[in-house]
């Protein structure tokens, strides 16, 4: 599986693209589980990159996986 997320042409990724991101996978059909550890997925890479100071914030922290699209 191949996952893109579009920044908009900023070069930034902030939650609202991840918002739009789990909203265009609850349009493909993917199971909420899915796209929960997708997202998980995400905050994790950027745990390590706050950690070695390659990013300022992470913005899967707090994305809200479940519920009515």
């Amino acid at each position: 599986m191949t996952t893109t997320l579009v920044t908009g042409g900023t070069g930034t990724v902030g939650a609202a693209v991840v918002r739009r991101f789990v909203e265009a996978k609850r349009r493909e059909k993917l199971a909420p589980g899915t796209i929960h550890i997708m997202v998980s997925e995400l905050s994790a890479a950027y745990e390590d990159l706050l950690e070695r100071k390659l990013a300022t914030t992470n913005p899967a922290r707090g994305v809200v996986t479940s519920g009515p699209p």
